[in-house]
Formats: structure tokens, sequence, C-alpha cells
């Protein structure tokens, strides 16, 4: 847990960093100042000054050992691992070309597809346009057909 209390009415108090320091045991930093053991076996009056002192020297001898370890560095890529890496590349760049000529050929089939549809309405609508100008021809021939006895038709005059 870090803490900053520069520029707070808080840090105006005498021994405010003591004070922190002993409330907040999971405080691992305060002001910008790390919070280390030493100075906390200290403010619990465990430690004398030049204990603290020694112990202080042990912790930082830790710490720059720690720090002078090699890091661990990830290996690098092999020629493979990299031919591979751009294969891989180059095949989702294909599927991204793959999917934006489906997206249009499907945009490009509905396009079509409504064009189709007014086609089919219109041819539709002419050829029920035909067939009620038929039975209107047939009606008005039938107006003009007169059965006689025989059941025979006959042109009405």
């Amino acid at each position: 847990m870090l803490l900053k209390l520069n520029n707070n009415p808080c840090a105006e108090v005498t021994d405010y960093r003591k004070l922190i320091v002993l409330r907040l045991e999971k405080l691992e930093e305060l002001d910008g100042v790390e919070v280390t053991i030493e100075e906390r076996l200290l403010y619990k009056g465990l430690l004398t000054n030049g204990l603290a002192v020694k112990i202080a020297e042990e912790e930082l001898k830790k710490r720059l050992a720690r720090a002078l370890e090699p890091k661990k560095v990830k290996p690098r890529m092999t020629q493979e691992e990299k031919n591979e890496s751009v294969r891989e590349f180059a095949a989702v760049t294909e599927l991204d070309g793959i999917i934006e000529q489906t997206q249009k050929l499907i945009k490009n089939s509905h396009k079509r597809l409504e064009e189709a549809r007014e086609e089919s309405l219109k041819r539709i609508e002419e050829v029920n346009d035909k067939f009620v100008q038929l039975l209107k021809n047939k009606t008005n021939k039938w107006d003009r057909v007169q059965l006689n006895k025989n059941g025979d038709k006959q042109e009405k005059k």
C-alpha cells in the first residue's frame, strides 16, 4: 500500500510518519519513501539505533545483490518461429481479404435479389393486368353469346 500525505494537514503533526507506520502494517511507502522492516522495529522500540543501522546495511546488501542478479531474458525467436509467425500473419491477412470479398458479394447479392424481386413484382403486375383484361373480354363475349334450346351457342345480334 502506498500513501501520500504531502501538503496534507496530517503531515504537520509531530512524528506523523511514526504514527502512520505503526498503525498501517501493510504500508510499503509513505510520501515516496519506502517503509522498511527496520523502521517499523525501531518505531516499536524493538531496535536500538546501532542495531537498526546494522540491519539496514544487511538489507541494503541483499537488495543490491538482487539488483545485480542477471535478469531472466526471454529467448529470441528461432528462424522457424519467425517464419511461422509470418505465415500466420499472411493467413490472417488473406482471411481479412476473403471476409471483405464475401461482404461485397453478400452486398451485391442483396442488391441483385432486390432488383429481381422488383422485376418479379413488375411482371406479376403485368400478368395480372393481362388476366384482368382477358376476363373482361371473356365477359363481354359471353354477354353476346346466347344458348339456344339445344344448348348450342349462338351470337346475339
